[in-house]
């Protein structure tokens, strides 16, 4: 006999009869696991919704990291972030004159 048995279809739903008590712990372990992932993702969904990308002093684009809690500094100008997600290169020149 199968671990689980196929009992009916009914407008596109599987009813399964599990009948087996380690197959359903192991369903219900399997059910939490997916759930905590879902709520981890959501949390961090949340955070960075919260905390959006800003441009640093130094120029830079930085980040929301939900592990430290913290931005860091993505090291990526953001003149050029911004010309690169239009297909363009950035070239900064300094000299006289001219603020870094």
């Amino acid at each position: 006999m199968a671990c689980y048995e196929q009992t009916q279809r009914e407008r596109g739903t599987l009813h399964v009869n599990l009948g087996d008590t380690a197959v359903k712990a192991k369903y219900m372990t399997e059910a939490r696991d997916a759930a905590e992932r879902a709520e981890r993702s959501a949390r961090r969904a949340a955070a960075s919704a919260a905390h959006p990308p800003k441009t640093g002093e130094n120029g830079n684009w930085w980040i929301w990291d939900a592990e430290s809690g913290a931005y860091t500094d993505s090291g990526m100008h953001s003149l050029e972030a911004d010309a690169a997600l239009f297909g363009y290169t950035v070239v900064l020149e300094y000299g006289p004159g001219t603020l870094p």
